[in-house]
């Protein structure tokens, strides 16, 4: 197989790997008994939680989303019980982001569920070595980049 075909199968298999991955962030999964959250919501307590005490500005960067979006579904994990907003000196408008104590059982619940997939994707990945896996990322990074350069150039 040629270099362009292969970037193309790439492509390929990058863009229904996109699709497949929206699919499955729709569905909302069980974190305990009575707390129902979508994987936007998981994702952004995994992200206070990697980075607390974090900002929501922060977060839109971090996430490539929009304040508002970041600021309706921290108010959604605020209303659950799973945040503590903590107002920064001399500044009420800006606010930093904690995890309650319920925040940190999802977040780590988030976590163990993730370690444990992965760990699983590993045994299936017995014959590549981490050179492989690198270079494998170092393309999607690459591909990532370039979209990303894309969107701040169409985002006028």
């Amino acid at each position: 197989m040629e270099k362009t075909e292969a970037f193309q199968t790439l492509m390929k298999n990058l863009n229904y790997f996109d699709r497949i991955l929206n699919r499955y962030q729709s569905l909302p999964r069980w974190y305990g008994k009575d707390l129902l959250l979508y994987s936007s919501e998981a994702d952004l307590i995994a992200a206070i939680g990697d980075g607390e005490p974090i900002t929501a500005t922060e977060l839109a960067r971090m996430k490539v989303s929009t304040p508002s979006a970041i600021s309706q579904t921290v108010k959604k994990l605020d209303a659950k019980g799973l945040l503590i907003r903590d107002a920064q000196d001399g500044d009420r408008r800006t606010v930093s982001l904690r995890l309650s104590e319920a925040g940190r059982q999802v977040y780590q619940l988030h976590r163990q569920r993730e370690a444990a997939r992965y760990e699983a994707y590993m045994q299936e990945l017995a014959d590549y070595g981490p050179e492989d896996i690198a270079r494998a990322a170092a393309l999607v990074d690459f591909v990532t980049e370039k979209y990303l350069d894309e969107f701040h150039a169409l985002d006028m």
